[in-house]
């Protein structure tokens, strides 16, 4: 699972030409405090929360999306450097389409 930074969204949607940025910003949603008590199955299951209706689209199993959280827990676990983030932040832009 890969997001751009903001950085690389604005240089995105700039170099594609179709919109003017109004507003972008980025929120940190854990902050440092809650961090700890954060657990690979939270992680896992929140992220099924987001992504289950895409995989259930594309694999028409409720396995295979068993499966998705059962791995994303065990990277979790391991400590897979790809899989455990610094930060999770939402970056909210605010556009308005070009005419």
């Amino acid at each position: 699972m890969y997001g751009p930074s903001d950085k690389e969204l604005r240089d995105i949607i700039q170099d594609e030409n179709s919109f003017t940025i109004n507003k972008m910003q980025v929120q940190e949603l854990i902050d440092s405090m809650d961090k700890g008590s954060i657990t690979p199955k939270m992680m896992a299951l929140t992220t099924r929360a987001v992504f289950e209706p895409v995989m259930m689209q594309h694999f028409g199993q409720v396995e295979a999306v068993e499966e998705f959280v059962r791995s994303m827990e065990w990277h979790l676990n391991a400590g897979t450097p790809q899989v455990s983030a610094p930060g999770v932040v939402s970056l909210c832009v605010s556009l308005t389409k070009k005419i």
